[in-house]
C-alpha cells in the first residue's frame, strides 16, 4: 500500500469517531500538501478516502479481508448513514497485522512510515 493509505488507515484507527477522523485527515493532508485545512471539505475528503479504499482493495492479501471491509460499508453495523463515515469505519476495522507464532507479520503491504512513527511516538495530534 502507498504511504498515504497507510497513514490514513492509521488515522482512522487512532482517532475514533468519524468526525474526529475527518478533522485528523484534513490536518494531515493540509500538512502533506501545504494547503489550507479549509480545503478539505467532506467532498474532498471523500475523494481522498476513496483513493485509500481502492489502494487497500488493490493490495489486500486475503479475500476474506476484502469481503469483511466491503460488508462493513454495505451493512453499516455502527449506525452511520453517510457513505464517507461508513468507509472511515471500515478502514478503521482493517486488520493490518497478525500473530504468526512468536512474531507478528504485516498484512496487505502494511509498513511503517515516518508519519506512523510520529503517531506512535505521540508527536502528532489534532
Amino acid at each position: 500500500m502507498e504511504d498515504r493509505t497507510i497513514n490514513i488507515i492509521l488515522i482512522t484507527k487512532r482517532f475514533g469517531e468519524p468526525n474526529n477522523v475527518k478533522k485528523a485527515i484534513a490536518k494531515y493532508m493540509s500538512e502533506e500538501c501545504d494547503c489550507p485545512i479549509e480545503t478539505y471539505t467532506d467532498r474532498v475528503l471523500m475523494s481522498i478516502i476513496k483513493e485509500a479504499m481502492f489502494d487497500f482493495l488493490h493490495n489486500a492479501s486475503r479475500k476474506s479481508d476484502m469481503i469483511a471491509f466491503t460488508r462493513e460499508i454495505v451493512e453499516g453495523h455502527w449506525g452511520y448513514n453517510d457513505m464517507l463515515d461508513r468507509i472511515i469505519i471500515a478502514l478503521a476495522m482493517i486488520q493490518v497485522r497478525e500473530k504468526d507464532g512468536w512474531e507478528y507479520k504485516d498484512l496487505h503491504g502494511w509498513h511503517e512510515t515516518e508519519f506512523t512513527k510520529r503517531l506512535d511516538n505521540e508527536e502528532w495530534n489534532i
